[in-house]
């Protein structure tokens, strides 16, 4: 970490709700990190818990070595296209 860096506070996400908000999120807390990719994945590391911090923890070593790659396997891992049906769709469906 650069001399003098204080690390944002961020919020945990455990692999629940909406990956891209928490990438969007953690982005705009780290804005005094810049383009540091390295540091960005370290910063990022420390926002993950229960199964986020599994995934992680069970990725092969040294398989994640800049942030586009991170936010890649994050979201290919995290992320659902799928769409959810509200009750009232599916009360309204015949």
């Amino acid at each position: 970490m650069p001399i003098g860096y204080q690390p944002p506070k961020l919020k945990q996400f455990d692999g629940k709700g909406n990956p891209k908000q928490h990438i969007t999120h953690f982005i705009e807390r780290c804005n005094n990190v810049g383009t540091d990719g390295d540091l960005l994945v370290k910063q990022f590391v420390r926002s993950f818990k229960g199964n986020a911090f599994d995934w992680y923890v069970d990725l092969e070593s040294e398989s994640i070595d800049n942030w586009d790659k991170m936010e890649r396997e994050f979201l290919n891992r995290f992320y659902s296209t799928r769409r959810m049906v509200s009750m009232i769709e599916l009360t309204n469906a015949k």
